[in-house]
Protein backbone atom coordinates (compact mmCIF):
# COMPACT_ATOMS: atom_id res chain seq x y z
CA UNK A 1 0.00 0.00 0.00
CA UNK A 2 0.77 3.33 -0.50
CA UNK A 3 2.67 5.39 2.29
CA UNK A 4 -0.13 7.66 2.82
CA UNK A 5 -2.63 4.92 3.42
CA UNK A 6 -0.65 4.07 6.87
CA UNK A 7 -0.52 7.89 7.67
CA UNK A 8 -4.43 8.16 6.77
CA UNK A 9 -5.07 5.30 8.32
CA UNK A 10 -3.02 6.16 11.48
CA UNK A 11 -4.69 9.14 12.38
CA UNK A 12 -8.39 6.96 12.26
CA UNK A 13 -10.27 10.16 11.63
CA UNK A 14 -13.13 8.09 10.42
CA UNK A 15 -13.07 10.44 7.36
CA UNK A 16 -11.94 8.05 4.68
CA UNK A 17 -12.60 4.94 2.99
CA UNK A 18 -10.38 2.78 0.73
CA UNK A 19 -10.93 -0.31 -1.62
CA UNK A 20 -8.61 -2.79 -2.99
CA UNK A 21 -8.80 -3.45 -6.39
CA UNK A 22 -6.70 -5.54 -8.28
CA UNK A 23 -8.79 -6.22 -11.21
CA UNK A 24 -8.45 -2.79 -12.51
CA UNK A 25 -12.01 -0.98 -11.91
CA UNK A 26 -11.40 1.97 -10.34
CA UNK A 27 -15.27 3.06 -9.72
CA UNK A 28 -15.45 -0.09 -7.09
CA UNK A 29 -15.00 2.65 -4.33
CA UNK A 30 -17.63 4.64 -5.70
CA UNK A 31 -19.89 1.80 -5.57
CA UNK A 32 -18.99 1.97 -2.15
CA UNK A 33 -19.46 5.36 -1.60
CA UNK A 34 -22.97 4.68 -2.73
CA UNK A 35 -23.87 1.67 -1.00
CA UNK A 36 -23.19 3.54 2.46
CA UNK A 37 -24.87 6.52 1.87
CA UNK A 38 -27.93 5.40 0.37
CA UNK A 39 -29.47 4.21 4.13
CA UNK A 40 -33.46 5.59 3.94
CA UNK A 41 -33.09 7.27 7.67
CA UNK A 42 -37.17 7.75 7.41
CA UNK A 43 -38.06 3.61 6.91
CA UNK A 44 -38.36 1.37 8.91
CA UNK A 45 -35.33 -0.88 10.35
CA UNK A 46 -33.33 0.26 7.19
CA UNK A 47 -29.97 1.19 8.73
CA UNK A 48 -27.93 -1.41 7.24
CA UNK A 49 -24.23 -2.32 7.39
CA UNK A 50 -21.58 -2.53 4.38
CA UNK A 51 -20.11 -5.61 4.77
CA UNK A 52 -21.60 -8.41 2.74
CA UNK A 53 -23.06 -5.96 0.49
CA UNK A 54 -22.93 -6.99 -3.27
CA UNK A 55 -20.99 -4.47 -5.92
CA UNK A 56 -23.44 -5.60 -9.00
CA UNK A 57 -21.07 -3.12 -11.02
CA UNK A 58 -17.60 -4.68 -10.15
CA UNK A 59 -16.09 -7.82 -10.61
CA UNK A 60 -15.15 -9.60 -7.31
CA UNK A 61 -11.57 -10.72 -6.85
CA UNK A 62 -11.24 -14.64 -5.72
CA UNK A 63 -7.22 -14.16 -5.63
CA UNK A 64 -7.40 -12.22 -2.35
CA UNK A 65 -5.17 -13.82 -0.35
CA UNK A 66 -5.32 -14.41 4.20
CA UNK A 67 -1.96 -12.39 4.21
CA UNK A 68 -3.38 -9.49 1.57
CA UNK A 69 -6.79 -10.09 3.84
CA UNK A 70 -5.27 -9.63 6.94
CA UNK A 71 -3.34 -6.28 5.70
CA UNK A 72 -6.39 -4.78 4.60
CA UNK A 73 -8.34 -4.99 8.10
CA UNK A 74 -5.57 -4.07 10.54
CA UNK A 75 -5.86 -0.73 7.78
CA UNK A 76 -9.24 -0.66 7.73
CA UNK A 77 -9.18 -1.08 3.44
CA UNK A 78 -12.21 -2.92 1.97
CA UNK A 79 -11.85 -5.19 -0.75
CA UNK A 80 -14.43 -7.11 -2.99
CA UNK A 81 -14.37 -10.88 -2.83
CA UNK A 82 -15.37 -14.32 -2.76
CA UNK A 83 -16.60 -16.58 0.18
CA UNK A 84 -17.59 -19.70 -0.75
CA UNK A 85 -18.67 -18.39 -4.27
CA UNK A 86 -20.30 -15.37 -2.62
CA UNK A 87 -19.40 -12.07 -3.37
CA UNK A 88 -18.98 -9.76 -0.79
CA UNK A 89 -17.54 -6.34 0.24
CA UNK A 90 -15.28 -6.94 3.69
CA UNK A 91 -15.11 -5.38 5.77
CA UNK A 92 -17.27 -2.46 5.67
CA UNK A 93 -14.62 -0.15 7.85
CA UNK A 94 -13.25 3.55 7.39
CA UNK A 95 -9.34 3.70 7.11
CA UNK A 96 -8.31 3.20 10.32
CA UNK A 97 -11.01 0.73 11.35
CA UNK A 98 -14.11 2.79 12.17
CA UNK A 99 -17.25 1.37 10.57
CA UNK A 100 -18.58 3.13 7.82
CA UNK A 101 -22.34 2.51 8.59
CA UNK A 102 -20.80 4.54 12.15
CA UNK A 103 -19.53 7.15 10.45
CA UNK A 104 -22.23 7.46 8.26
CA UNK A 105 -25.27 7.32 11.49
CA UNK A 106 -23.26 10.37 13.18
CA UNK A 107 -23.36 12.31 10.17
CA UNK A 108 -27.07 11.73 9.46
CA UNK A 109 -28.52 12.15 13.07
CA UNK A 110 -26.48 15.56 13.50
CA UNK A 111 -27.97 16.67 10.12
CA UNK A 112 -31.70 15.36 11.22
CA UNK A 113 -31.06 16.93 14.95
CA UNK A 114 -29.65 20.42 13.38
CA UNK A 115 -32.55 20.89 10.75
CA UNK A 116 -35.31 20.32 13.50
CA UNK A 117 -33.69 22.56 15.97
CA UNK A 118 -33.50 25.29 13.00
CA UNK A 119 -37.26 24.51 12.46
CA UNK A 120 -38.25 24.25 16.07
CA UNK A 121 -36.56 27.87 16.32
CA UNK A 122 -38.12 29.58 13.31
CA UNK A 123 -41.44 28.56 13.77
CA UNK A 124 -42.17 29.08 17.24
CA UNK A 125 -41.35 31.91 19.53
CA UNK A 126 -39.13 29.81 22.57
CA UNK A 127 -38.21 31.54 25.41
CA UNK A 128 -34.81 31.48 26.84
CA UNK A 129 -36.35 30.05 29.53
CA UNK A 130 -36.17 26.27 31.37
CA UNK A 131 -39.23 25.76 29.68
CA UNK A 132 -38.53 26.27 26.08
CA UNK A 133 -35.61 24.71 26.51
CA UNK A 134 -37.62 20.99 27.17
CA UNK A 135 -40.10 22.90 24.08
CA UNK A 136 -36.80 22.21 22.17
CA UNK A 137 -35.44 18.97 23.48
CA UNK A 138 -38.89 17.98 22.80
CA UNK A 139 -38.36 18.11 19.56
CA UNK A 140 -35.21 16.76 18.99
CA UNK A 141 -36.91 13.27 20.67
CA UNK A 142 -38.69 13.33 17.21
CA UNK A 143 -35.42 12.65 15.71
CA UNK A 144 -34.42 9.71 18.17
CA UNK A 145 -37.79 8.18 17.51
CA UNK A 146 -36.95 8.13 14.00
CA UNK A 147 -33.42 6.54 14.34
CA UNK A 148 -34.91 4.19 16.77
CA UNK A 149 -37.43 2.85 14.17
CA UNK A 150 -34.69 2.64 11.76
CA UNK A 151 -32.79 0.20 13.74
CA UNK A 152 -30.07 2.57 14.58
CA UNK A 153 -30.27 2.95 18.35
CA UNK A 154 -31.97 0.13 20.69
CA UNK A 155 -31.40 -0.48 24.12
CA UNK A 156 -28.27 -0.94 25.79
CA UNK A 157 -26.06 -0.40 29.21
CA UNK A 158 -24.33 3.15 28.86
CA UNK A 159 -20.85 2.59 29.68
CA UNK A 160 -19.48 6.26 29.37
CA UNK A 161 -19.64 9.40 31.39
CA UNK A 162 -22.63 10.24 33.28
CA UNK A 163 -24.68 13.13 31.26
CA UNK A 164 -27.53 14.60 33.48
CA UNK A 165 -29.15 12.14 35.62
CA UNK A 166 -27.52 9.46 33.14
CA UNK A 167 -25.02 7.42 34.98
CA UNK A 168 -22.50 4.90 33.77
CA UNK A 169 -24.05 1.36 34.15
CA UNK A 170 -27.63 2.61 33.39
CA UNK A 171 -29.67 1.36 30.69
CA UNK A 172 -30.71 3.54 27.89
CA UNK A 173 -34.17 2.26 27.17
CA UNK A 174 -34.82 3.88 24.26
CA UNK A 175 -31.04 3.99 22.74
CA UNK A 176 -30.99 7.97 23.31
CA UNK A 177 -31.18 10.25 25.97
CA UNK A 178 -30.80 14.32 25.85
CA UNK A 179 -29.59 16.61 28.37
CA UNK A 180 -29.58 20.12 29.00
CA UNK A 181 -28.31 22.37 32.27
CA UNK A 182 -30.81 24.96 33.43
CA UNK A 183 -30.89 28.85 32.23
CA UNK A 184 -29.58 29.63 35.91
CA UNK A 185 -26.44 28.01 35.29
CA UNK A 186 -26.23 30.30 31.73
CA UNK A 187 -23.30 32.86 31.50
CA UNK A 188 -24.70 36.36 31.17
CA UNK A 189 -22.66 36.72 27.79
CA UNK A 190 -24.52 33.93 26.20
CA UNK A 191 -27.79 35.08 27.72
CA UNK A 192 -27.69 38.04 26.12
CA UNK A 193 -26.44 36.54 23.09
CA UNK A 194 -30.33 34.83 22.99
CA UNK A 195 -27.82 31.70 22.99
CA UNK A 196 -30.26 28.11 24.24
CA UNK A 197 -28.44 26.23 26.43
CA UNK A 198 -26.25 23.37 24.72
CA UNK A 199 -27.77 19.83 24.30
CA UNK A 200 -26.08 17.21 25.46
CA UNK A 201 -27.01 13.93 23.58
CA UNK A 202 -26.46 10.07 24.72
CA UNK A 203 -26.48 7.98 21.56
CA UNK A 204 -26.44 3.80 22.37
CA UNK A 205 -25.99 2.41 18.64
CA UNK A 206 -27.47 -1.23 17.76
CA UNK A 207 -24.41 -2.25 15.71
CA UNK A 208 -24.73 -5.36 13.22
CA UNK A 209 -23.87 -8.99 13.71
CA UNK A 210 -20.66 -10.21 11.50
CA UNK A 211 -19.86 -13.22 12.90
CA UNK A 212 -20.54 -15.89 15.24
CA UNK A 213 -19.39 -18.95 17.16
CA UNK A 214 -20.76 -22.02 16.85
Amino acid sequence: FPVTIYQIAKMNSGRMMAQLNKTGQKHAAVQLLIEATSVVWTGSNTAKTNKFKQQNLVQSDANITTNIADKCDALGVNYYTDVRSYNMVAEGTMLGGEWIDVTVFKDAFLEYAQVEAFNFLARNNVPQTDFGQQALIGALIKVGEMFRQNGSLASGTWTLSPIGNLQTGDVLDLGYYFYSASFATQTTADREARKAMPVNVALKYSGFMHTVDL
